[in-house]
């Protein structure tokens, strides 16, 4: 790492205002970045070697912005994601700071008590530091970033607008003032006149940039702000009823950012507007943002509610596209109509998704009813008229509804929708899927939604060892771990595991009865055929073999003794599901003796010669582990989900006796 910043010095040094290109050394700073996630680096070591060696220490503030810019250019999202957590960090501590300064200055009776809490306060901040010692010193600057850099910034991006710069240089340079602004926005004080002169020039990327720049940082500038000349909220109110869409998402919560009430006023005035506009049909997709985002963090100002449904509804949703094309088979061939329609699902949507209360809003019922019928039509009736591509884009766009709602509506969503949304991509369009799993799967990581609809990715594989099958395994490797981490977690701080966390082993449940409820799902009185069976016996087996036997890195003691906890788990919900009643289907609830030739000898034998590939692996592992679900047993070296079936025969047989 400390030759990669050396090599990077030395070019800084070699590059003059002009030849500061890409294809030099701006890859480097990035890289150095993703160390972040090496276990071998601290992430205030790789702090300090930005901070102190990576660029040369004359060199110009001008430059210094400059070479920030271009790297940052080059940045996945990964390199990004580091230079937030980074940012974060010192965040932190200059919080934990600013909580030591107010504690020294509490005079209390007990001063024994206050160094207490002053020494746990000094702990904290040193584990934050590159050298621990210096916490004693209560060293806590902005170093990365500060507020020349800020201003240096803001110029630039003025300048290269002048200059004709291309559009990428521009938009990197508004990326990196936003992601300041999330982490450090006191360096913005002071540079409200110039955020304001940006807005008002000539340029989209800028526009939308400071809009999200306030976003972030407006509540740290709201008094300078209100002392300017010009009035930034009418600038701000014009992007939200002409601008893009981004450009009006921003603006609104700019708007709620610079302003004392949270945006109430302001956001009133324009909601008049934006209901008039709507009326008039003018400038719809801003329109519908705008009023999404209002609804999302300004309720009671939504006070015509229904004539904005009834309009989505009646003036957008039912409307059919009479020149749809039979023959628009590409991803990338969407209608205007379709974007309209589903910019009008997701302002319907953002309106139950308040951030303080969303639980006040009425007739969720509605909107899901609405989405239901997207889910299986492809719109809100089926006797509206559309090509299949836009159908696709619809089904895409009430399958992300439906995740979005249950952060906050979860016990609401019926059980179909919600076995709807799991199997949604299935025989859908490569593009269709792909943006679906990835979505569920982001969300997952990002604790965003509930890990039971981590089942969708197990519904929508098709086939056993597909190309797609390892990517699932893949993702629910990163589920089981990250529902092991938060129990875990859960467990140290003596809190309530069940009522907050899911067990991984709970996924179970939900996969179980979702295989049961497939519309492929053979009627086990009427299907002899084994084969037909073969694709719920892959899906149990993918899953449970890496709820039970993970990866190659769970070797551990502890995760040994996971394992176990997990054997006995997985046996005890399937014994309880042999013996519960299907609330939706009692049907499938029947005394499981009837099929007792599913789970027989040869059946299993089917069974497990499609897990042929697989096999050696996961006898290795099992035998490895030496994991003993049961003494009196046999052998261990079985599949899982074949064990599990013996299990509960042997279970059943000892009940009966």
């Amino acid at each position: 790492m400390e030759r990669l910043a050396d090599l990077y010095r030395s070019y800084c040094l070699n590059c003059t205002d002009n030849s500061i290109t890409n294809d030099g050394f701006e890859w480097i700073p990035g890289r150095i970045l993703r160390c972040l996630y090496d276990k071998d680096f601290r992430s205030e070591t790789i702090e300090y070697v930005l901070c102190g060696s990576l660029l040369p220490f004359d060199l110009s503030i001008r430059n210094r912005v400059k070479h920030w810019i271009k790297a940052f250019s080059t940045f996945d999202k990964v390199e990004t994601k580091a230079l937030e957590q980074i940012l974060m960090q010192k965040q932190r501590l200059q919080q934990e700071f600013q909580k030591y300064l107010t504690l020294r200055q509490t005079h209390q009776d007990n001063v024994s008590e206050l160094q207490k809490r002053l020494s746990a306060s000094i702990r904290i901040m040193s584990r934050l530091f590159h050298d621990a010692t210096k916490a004693e010193e209560v060293k806590c600057s902005y170093l990365l970033f500060n507020k020349a850099h800020v201003k240096e910034m803001i110029v630039e991006a003025s300048e290269q607008k002048s200059f004709g710069c291309d559009g990428q240089y521009i938009s990197s340079c508004m990326d990196l003032l936003t992601v300041i602004a999330s982490f450090s926005s006191q360096l913005f004080v002071g540079c409200q006149d110039d955020l304001v002169i940006l807005l008002k020039e000539d340029n989209e990327i800028i526009k939308e940039g400071v809009a999200r720049v306030l976003a972030k940082a407006g509540g740290n500038i709201r008094e300078q702000l209100a002392m300017t000349s010009s009035s930034i909220d009418l600038l701000l109110e014009r992007l939200c009823l002409e601008g893009t869409r981004k450009q009006a998402k921003y603006s609104v919560h700019a708007l709620a950012a610079i302003t004392k009430d949270d945006g109430l006023k302001s956001l009133s005035v324009l909601y008049k507007r934006l209901v008039d506009m709507l009326e008039e049909k003018r400038h719809l997709p801003s329109v519908l943002q705008s009023l999404g985002c209002i609804a999302q963090i300004a309720m009671p100002v939504l006070r015509l509610e229904d004539e904005i449904v009834e309009f989505i509804v009646k003036k957008v949703l039912e409307h059919s596209n009479e020149t749809a094309s039979s023959h628009s088979i590409y991803w990338d061939e969407r209608s205007e109509l379709c974007s309209l329609k589903m910019l009008g699902i997701k302002t319907l949507v953002k309106s139950y998704l308040h951030i303080n209360d969303a639980s006040s809003r009425t007739g969720i019922d509605r909107i899901l009813g609405m989405l239901r019928n997207i889910l299986t039509y492809g719109d809100i009736s089926n006797d509206i008229h559309s090509s299949a591509v836009d159908k696709a884009h619809m089904k895409l766009t009430a399958a992300k509804s439906v995740l979005r709602l249950s952060r906050q509506w979860d016990d609401k969503i019926p059980l179909d929708i919600f076995y709807m949304t799991l199997r949604i991509t299935e025989g859908a369009f490569p593009q269709f899927r792909k943006l679906f799993i990835s979505k569920l799967h982001q969300n997952i990581k990002d604790r965003l939604l509930d890990a039971k609809y981590a089942c969708a990715f197990l519904l929508n594989i098709n086939q056993y060892q597909s190309p797609e099958y390892k990517e699932v395994k893949q993702y629910l490797l990163e589920v089981v771990q990250i529902c092991h981490q938060l129990k875990l977690r859960q467990i140290s701080m003596q809190n309530d595991v069940s009522s907050s966390v899911m067990y991984p082993e709970s996924i179970l449940v939900y996969l179980v009865h979702a295989l049961a409820h497939h519309p492929s799902s053979p009627n086990v009185d009427e299907c002899k055929d084994l084969t037909s069976f073969e694709p719920i016996y892959w899906r149990l087996h993918l899953f449970l073999s890496v709820l039970l036997l993970g990866d190659d890195g769970w070797q551990s003691g502890g995760c040994l003794d996971r394992r176990k906890d997990s054997y006995a788990s997985v046996v005890s919900i399937f014994h309880t599901i042999k013996c519960s009643e299907d609330a939706a289907d009692i049907t499938k609830s029947r005394d499981n003796g009837e099929h007792s030739w599913l789970s027989s000898e040869s059946a299993l034998a089917h069974f497990e010669a499609l897990m042929f590939e697989d096999k050696e692996q996961i006898v290795s592992d099992a035998n490895k582990d030496s994991i003993i679900l049961d003494k009196n047993d046999g052998d261990d070296n079985e599949v899982p989900l074949g064990k599990m079936m013996k299990l509960l025969k042997s279970h059943a047989s000892k009940k009966k006796k």
